[in-house]
Order: C-alpha cells, then structure tokens, then sequence
C-alpha cells in the first residue's frame, strides 16, 4: 500500500493538470471575490461563496486523473505485481483526497489574500 501511495503522490505531483487547475482555482476565486462589490454582504458570507466551484473544478480533475490511469493501463500492471483491487482503489482514493483538499486550502488562501487587499486598499476593516 505504501508504494501504492508513494507511486500515487508522486503521479501527483508531476501531474499538469493537478498544477493546472490549482491555478485555475486560485484564480477563479480571487476573482469571483474581487469582483462581488456588494457592501450589504457580509464578509463570511462573501469568503463561503467561493466554495460554489471547487466541486466541480474537483469532479472534473478525479475523472481525468483517474481515467488516464484505466486507459494506460496502469491499473492491470498494479494488479500483475500483486496488489489487490481494494489497495489500489484505497490508494486512488487517498491521493485523489489530498488533492482535493489541497485545491480547498488553495482557495481559501487565495480568497483570504484577495479580502486583505481589498480591505485594506479600502480601508476597511477586516472583522
């Protein structure tokens, strides 16, 4: 299992798309709160509002990460060394966990940076 792991992270982090719709996720909610001006909102309010996307930026990455292993083949090759079926998928499904929370982390960092800008270019403060 560890290697399993070890093979899974490792695919991570050389994965362009991982990389790729991180950015796209920084982006798109620096974006979407920079853009929502609205002084009535309240700021808990507009920082939770940001989350609308990432299930969908994280739909589409598992599809597509987990795809490209089934098409490879790469699924029959683990099962040929000797592991079974539910380390392999256990092992996906961690690897495909921590990518998704590190795209939540990633937009809460980037909606917290774009809020402190924002209000202190305002001159707001931030409650």
């Amino acid at each position: 299992m560890g290697k399993l792991l070890k093979a899974g992270f490792y695919r991570l982090g050389k994965s362009k798309l991982f990389w790729g719709l991180v950015i796209a996720t920084a982006i798109i909610s620096g974006l979407t709160f920079f853009f929502t001006e609205d002084e009535q909102v309240i700021l808990e309010q507009k920082f939770l509002s940001n989350l609308n996307f990432i299930p969908f930026i994280i739909a589409i990455f598992v599809a597509l990460f987990v795809s490209v292993e089934f098409s490879e083949g790469t699924i029959r090759n683990k099962i040929i060394v000797g592991h079974n079926k539910i380390q392999i998928y256990l092992s996906t499904f961690i690897v495909n966990m921590v990518a998704s929370i590190i795209m939540g982390i990633v937009c809460f960092i980037t909606t917290a940076i774009v809020c402190a800008i924002q209000h202190r270019k305002c001159g707001d403060k931030v409650y």
